[in-house]
């Protein structure tokens, strides 16, 4: 099955942090079916002038993929859920944003092994940097648009949605 995020089109991305995961999922969707990552997620960094933060993600993906702890569940790039491996990632980032190291370590040990967890350290140190700089300059919603997208990530969703 070739999903839209292989081809790159029409993703639209409504917090920085969901760039994070469309990037996340396409990586680890090629990988699981063992195919060569698409060029549209560094093309999209590059463009963005973002490859460091590229490169630091696809290090901890990488790392994520050969030594979790969990099942990584991996959802088509517009499904609104969220799974157990991106809401401990989402929790890592924010953590370290807020300067929090010890949230990181809690987040990410529900995860990863302890050693992975700190060879981690410094790329989730990079995403995080770099995704509290985008959110600082990326458009806000009106409060119409807000209460809207409120709205619909408290709709549940089927299974089949994936």
């Amino acid at each position: 099955m070739q999903s839209q995020i292989f081809e790159g089109q029409d993703v639209e991305f409504e917090q920085p942090v969901d760039v994070i995961l469309w990037a996340s999922r396409t990586y680890l969707l090629a990988v699981s079916r063992k195919k060569s990552i698409p060029a549209v997620l560094s093309t999209t960094f590059d463009e963005a002038r973002l490859s460091y933060l590229y490169k630091a993600l696809i290090r901890v993906l990488e790392r994520l993929v050969v030594s979790t702890t969990v099942t990584l569940t991996v959802h088509e790039a517009k499904c609104p859920c969220k799974t157990f491996y991106e809401q401990a990632l989402i929790t890592a980032l924010r953590g370290l944003q807020k300067g929090k190291p010890n949230e990181y370590r809690v987040a990410m040990a529900a995860i990863l092994p302890p050693t992975a967890v700190r060879l981690a350290y410094n790329d989730m140190s990079i995403i995080a940097s770099a995704l509290s700089d985008i959110e600082r300059f990326w458009p806000t919603a009106t409060p119409a648009e807000s209460t809207l997208s409120e709205a619909r990530s408290a709709m549940p969703y089927s299974r089949s949605v994936h």
